[in-house]
C-alpha cells in the first residue's frame, strides 16, 4: 500500500538511523534440516523490548506452506534506499519480508503489518517462475534497492551456472528478470552490496549449486575451483567493470558488508577458507581462535563500527579441541568402546567469547557422522 508520507523508518544516513527508536521485534528464520520428516521451516518472532515480560523470547511463529525450503538470508521489501535521489520511491512501506528458500528456490512474501507477531504469507513465487522469468535458482541475499528489489541467486535455472542477481517489482513482487546486462567473466555468485553514492556494486563468489548442495567437494577445494574473486559493477548501467583476484588460497569469498560511514568508499568481505576479514583498500586479518583451523561464516557490523562480531566454524580433533565438556568426552568414549578404530573431532560455531551449535564428528573408515550431544541446557557456553 502506498503511503502519503515517507516511511518513518527510512533515514538519509546511518548516523540518523542510530538516533531513531530501537526495534521492538526481530524476525529469525528456523529451518528443518530433515525435510523427510515433513516438518515446515518457519519465521519466528523475537521480543526485543527490555521492558516486556517476554523479552528475549519467541512470541510468534509463521510456518512456510511448503517443505524443504531451507530458509537462509531474508530481507525487507523497502528501506532507506527508497530515498535515493536518482530513483526515489518515497511511497513504499517497510512492511513485507522477502524470504527465499535456498534449497527449494521458492520465494515467500510475508506481510508483517496486519499482525507483526504472526506474519502472513501473502505470495509464493515458485522455482519454476523464477527459472522462467530470470533463468536463476537458489535465491540468497536480498536488498531493497532504489529502483527495484535486488536478490542474488547462486545458480542458473537448472542448478548450474552462472548465478547472478535478479530484480523484483517494489509493489507487485513480480520477477522482472536478470539484473546483469553485461556480466563479463562473472560466473559464480553469492553475496552482493553497493555504494549508491558512487554507483558501484560488489559481488562475491562461492560455487554453483551442483558443487555444494550435497557437501563441499574436496577435489574442487584442492584445485582452487570454488570462488576466489570479487566483481566490481557499474550499478546503474548494470555492467561488469573489474575483477578483484584474491588468489586460490582465499576461496569461498562469502559475505560483503559496507564500511563504517556512508561517505567511505570501502567495502569489507570475509574469506571463509582462511578466516580472514578484508577491506577493499586495506586488509584486516583476524587472529585465529584457539582449537583448530577457523573459517569465517558471517559477521555483523554495528552502525558505529567500533566492533566486529565474527562467527567462525572451528573443526579440530577431539584431543586438541579447547574446553570440551566432559559429557562430550564421555559420549566419545562410549562410541569408542563399540568402534575402537573410530576417530573423533569437534565442529562448532565460535565468536570471540562463546561457542554455539557444536557437533561431535565420528569418522570410521570412509564415513563420517555428526552426533548431537549438546542439549538445550548447555547449548551455549563460554571458554577462556
Amino acid at each position: 500500500m502506498a503511503l502519503w508520507k515517507t516511511d518513518q523508518t527510512f533515514y538519509p544516513s546511518p548516523r540518523m538511523a542510530m538516533q531513531g527508536p530501537r526495534e521492538k521485534l526481530a524476525y529469525v528464520a528456523a529451518f528443518n534440516p530433515e525435510p523427510k520428516n515433513g516438518r515446515h521451516d518457519a519465521m519466528c518472532v523475537l521480543d526485543l523490548n527490555p521492558a516486556s515480560p517476554t523479552y528475549a523470547q519467541i512470541v510468534g511463529r509463521t510456518e512456510m506452506p511448503g517443505v524443504g525450503d531451507e530458509l537462509h538470508h531474508f530481507g525487507w521489501n523497502a528501506c532507506s534506499a527508497a530515498l535515493c535521489p536518482y530513483s526515489p520511491h518515497p511511497h513504499v512501506e517497510r512492511r513485507y519480508l522477502l524470504v527465499p528458500g535456498l534449497r527449494s528456490s521458492r520465494l515467500h512474501i510475508l506481510d508483517t503489518k496486519t499482525d507483526p507477531l504472526k506474519p502472513q504469507v501473502v505470495k509464493v513465487i515458485e522455482a519454476e517462475e523464477l527459472a522462467t522469468r530470470a533463468n536463476y535458482s537458489r535465491p540468497h541475499t536480498s536488498h531493497c534497492g532504489p529502483d527495484a528489489i535486488y536478490m542474488s541467486a547462486m545458480g542458473s535455472g537448472n542448478g548450474g551456472g552462472p548465478g547472478g542477481i535478479f530484480l523484483l517489482d517494489h509493489d507487485s513482487f513480480d520477477v522482472l528478470g536478470q539484473w546483469e546486462l553485461d556480466r563479463g567473466p562473472q560466473y559464480l555468485a553469492y553475496d552482493f552490496w553497493w555504494h549508491l553514492g558512487y554507483d558501484v556494486a560488489i559481488t562475491s563468489e562461492w560455487g554453483t549449486p551442483d558443487t555444494f548442495e550435497n557437501g563441499l567437494s574436496l577435489d574442487l577445494i584442492v584445485n582452487g575451483e570454488y570462488g576466489h574473486r570479487l566483481h566490481v559493477w557499474d550499478l546503474r548501467r548494470r555492467r561488469h567493470l573489474q575483477v578483484l583476484e584474491m588468489g586460490k588460497e582465499h576461496q569461498l569469498a562469502f559475505e560483503l558488508r559496507p564500511a563504517d560511514a556512508e561517505e567511505i568508499k570501502e567495502r569489507q568481505f570475509g574469506s571463509w577458507e582462511h578466516a580472514e576479514l578484508h577491506r577493499l583498500r586495506k586488509e584486516i586479518v583476524l587472529r585465529n581462535l584457539p582449537g583448530g583451523e577457523p573459517m569465517i561464516r558471517f559477521w555483523m557490523t554495528p552502525q558505529w563500527q567500533r566492533f566486529y562480531t565474527c562467527l567462525q566454524w572451528v573443526k579440530s580433533p577431539l584431543e586438541k579441541a579447547v574446553d570440551v565438556p566432559e559429557f562430550v568426552k564421555a559420549k566419545a568414549a562410549e562410541i569408542a568402546a563399540h568402534l575402537p578404530e573410530a576417530t573423533f573431532s569437534v565442529e562448532e560455531l565460535r565468536s570471540e567469547r562463546r561457542v554455539y551449535d557444536p557437533f561431535l564428528i565420528v569418522s570410521y573408515g570412509d564415513e563420517s557422522y555428526y552426533v548431537e550431544v549438546w542439549d538445550e541446557s548447555n547449548f551455549e557456553h563460554e571458554y577462556n
